[in-house]
């Protein structure tokens, strides 16, 4: 034997679902909120404010180290060093 919901009850019944439902997109929007901050500035000064990020020069050249002549990279006594000219 089923039993017929009143309309008290239904009504009952979304008011709780719209009370869930505010809760997760309430979560869900403080999350997209705090994230594009931290992914507009990843990179901070030592005081914590943040700073446009240096990417770091990448060594193309290398030389040895006895000789201070170009070398190819990967060899033994070989360290990588800026272009020339810089």
């Amino acid at each position: 034997m089923s039993r017929r919901q009143t309309p008290v009850n239904i009504s009952r019944m979304n008011t709780r679902l719209t009370l869930v439902f505010a809760t997760i997109l309430a979560f869900v929007g403080a999350a997209d909120v705090s994230s594009p901050s931290s992914a507009a500035a990843p990179c901070r000064d030592r005081l914590g404010q943040p700073i446009k990020c240096v990417q770091p020069m990448v060594l193309k050249y290398c030389r040895d180290t006895y000789t201070k002549e170009f070398a190819r990279c990967g060899g033994p006594h070989v360290e990588r060093v800026p272009p020339p000219g810089h």
